[in-house]
């Protein structure tokens, strides 16, 4: 019985002792996301619980900045989740997905087709096929249909796609229907016709989004204003509220209901949603800036914040020096609605801050997007967007991140390239931008991105300091570590990843502050740990 217990002992030990790779608070085998680790002789795709190792066209092998969806590119074709579709790959576009968020299907499209994953959607018309409101909507629309997705996707039979909305709402409609969970709406046996993506009819009755009758409207004159205003022969309505607006006032109405704000007017008082009067604004000069939240009037534009001492919502106006009526003659908002512009004056208000004596050329490089408003910058070049994160003003490399401003005049603008968020390299340097500036030991022509890892001819890096050698390096897979439980656990997150270069196999740990190297052999053992059986090897 001792021998029993003693060998049952020493299994378990070499059992504990064989597992190197600690896996907390997750559920994958591999990366969390899908992503194609990228080496000299292969390239490896995973995902949560799939791994395949590829061998594409290197030189033309690509993949998008923003890569949820698992595809890449080559002259052979584009590859889904790993696997190779020998399609054109001109007009890739990623439509949308299901909303299955424990097993995602991606709708994507190329110039000739639509696909769910890797199968075509026969019917769909590839040049119009488009979403009709978010990525992760239940219903999508080309020239011809509207298509419901659930499970699959389904055309719905007479649905109109040239006249579909783009909708958050809970139903969408066409010219002639509304549409619930993809089939044709009905009341009381009888078609339901839209009025807005608040309110829709019948012959005899007007109900909500949650199909329930709103009493006291007329179903044979009512009619859409906007998304929630409506208005009929006795009045004028906010997501089937009446609003105080008069009949003899109904030739003067007119309505704003864009992003989270909703306002209308009958041209003597604003009122905004259904009935509150708003006694800053004057009603016959009122507006709102396109794509946002703020308005204006003649005497100034506004937005709108709680006020602790009252307990009220209050319109505050920018602190624009006022020397003409505001107007959309001397007002606009830059599309990407970073700064607001009046007269020779422009102002953030994410950053609260006001520039004035604007010249007319920097008015006019402002609405092209081309000048950016900081503390750091002459504001008098425009800017030569590098990617979505990096900029040049004034030949001097400069991001945004947090409401601040970073310029990096010691990095050659010229030859700047973007290795991730963190690393960046010129022609002469390898940098690490955050928390600060610190130029690495690193050979800037050969250094490149391992997944997570800095590389370059000579090592392997990790937050900036050589940890192993990269001749013969691959990454051959990744795994999570720990992820912390809640807010309160303040342990560090990790990684492991596995490596092998001309000394053997490594399992990287990496972890704050420091990440732990283990060598593993010359040679490749399943013994290492359980999610080495049956692992593949290129």
């Amino acid at each position: 019985m001792r021998r029993i217990l003693l060998l049952s002992l020493l299994c378990t030990l070499a059992s504990a002792q064989a597992q190197l790779i600690k896996s907390y608070g997750i559920g994958c085998m591999y990366t969390e996301n899908p992503v194609y680790i990228m080496n000299d002789d292969n390239v490896i795709y995973q995902d949560c619980n799939s791994r395949k190792i590829l061998h594409p066209d290197r030189t033309t092998f690509r993949q998008p900045r923003y890569n949820e969806i698992g595809v890449a590119m080559d002259k052979n074709g584009i590859y889904y989740q790993g696997i190779l579709i020998p399609i054109d790959t001109t007009g890739f576009t990623v439509v949308g997905r299901n909303n299955n968020y424990s097993d995602y299907s991606w709708i994507w499209k190329n110039k000739d087709s639509v696909y769910i994953g890797t199968k075509v959607v026969k019917a769909a018309d590839a040049k119009t096929f488009t979403h009709t409101g978010s990525l992760n909507g239940s219903y999508f629309k080309d020239k011809n249909s509207i298509y419901f997705f659930k499970d699959g996707l389904e055309k719905i039979e007479g649905s109109d796609g040239s006249s579909a909305i783009s909708s958050y709402s809970v139903w969408i409609y066409d010219k002639n229907m509304v549409y619930v969970d993809g089939k044709p709406l009905l009341y009381k046996g009888e078609k339901v016709k839209p009025v807005n993506e608040s309110l829709a009819k019948t012959s005899s009755a007007v109900i909500n989004t949650s199909q329930k009758p709103v009493n006291g409207l007329d179903p044979s004159s009512l009619k859409g204003l906007s998304r929630h205003y409506a208005i009929d022969k006795n009045g004028v309505y906010w997501r089937g509220e009446k609003t105080p607006i008069k009949p003899a006032y109904f030739k003067d109405v007119k309505v704003w209901d864009q992003v989270n704000r909703a306002y209308v007017t009958d041209g003597l008082t604003v009122y905004s949603g259904a009935g509150m009067a708003e006694k800053d604004f004057d009603a016959k000069t009122f507006g709102m800036l396109p794509h946002s939240d703020f308005c204006y009037d003649k005497k100034g534009v506004y937005e709108r914040k709680w006020d602790e001492p009252t307990q009220s919502v209050i319109n505050i106006k920018f602190r624009f020096v006022y020397s003409s009526p505001v107007s959309t003659n001397n007002l606009f908002i830059t599309d990407n609605n970073r700064y607001i512009v009046y007269m020779n004056q422009a102002y953030d208000p994410w950053d609260k801050k006001l520039y004035k004596d604007l010249s007319a050329g920097q008015v006019e490089l402002l609405r092209q997007g081309k000048l950016e408003l900081n503390e750091v910058h002459a504001h008098k070049t425009p800017i030569k967007r590098i990617d979505p994160m990096f900029y040049i003003q004034d030949n001097v490399l400069t991001t945004r991140s947090g409401g601040k401003i970073y310029q990096f005049p010691t990095i050659d603008a010229a030859t700047f390239q973007s290795l991730n968020y963190t690393y960046v390299k010129d022609k002469k340097h390898v940098y690490c931008l955050f928390p600060e500036l610190q130029k690495l030991p690193a050979d800037a022509a050969s250094a490149s991105m391992m997944y997570g890892l800095l590389r370059d001819k000579e090592n392997i890096y990790y937050n900036g300091k050589p940890i192993l050698s990269s001749k013969g390096a691959a990454l051959l897979a990744t795994f999570p570590g720990y992820r912390p439980g809640c807010g309160m656990d303040n342990h560090p997150t990790s990684d492991y990843y596995f490596i092998h270069n001309e000394d053997g196999y490594y399992l990287i740990e990496v972890t704050h502050p420091k990440p732990s190297v283990h060598f593993l052999g010359r040679t490749f053992s399943e013994d290492w740990d359980p999610k080495f059986v049956g692992f593949e090897l290129p």
